[in-house]
């Protein structure tokens, strides 16, 4: 099991701790989805709908949330180990989905 030791104050109600966001490659994808990055619940199932790799190159995400609410999510490529924002506006069919796709020696992600 894993032990955890309690967080001790360290001042003034203040606790000292770290945050981590697993986020895995899928199906050997050159992107890995972060998720949203102002929310402490980066990727939750109402806000993401499917995640999908059409290609090795490539992935698919599918993101939900009321008309013209803009979302910004941040997604990790792997070639040029960095991460982006990218910022989506939800259409009136409250779908919007975020095409990422890696053409080395450039990558891009485009909401559509």
């Amino acid at each position: 099991s894993l032990l955890i030791p309690p967080l001790s104050p360290i001042g003034k109600g203040i606790v000292n701790f770290r945050y981590y966001i697993a986020a895995p490659l899928l199906n050997n994808s050159a992107y890995s989805l972060i998720g949203e990055i102002n929310k402490f619940i980066v990727a939750s199932q109402q806000r993401i709908l499917r995640i999908s790799t059409i290609t090795p190159s490539s992935l698919l995400i599918a993101i939900q949330g009321n008309p013209q609410e803009v979302v910004t999510l941040r997604v990790y490529h792997k070639p040029t180990n960095s991460a982006e924002d990218y910022t989506c506006t939800i259409s009136d069919s409250t779908i919007a989905d975020l095409l990422c796709v890696d053409n080395p020696p450039k990558h891009s992600c485009n909401c559509g």
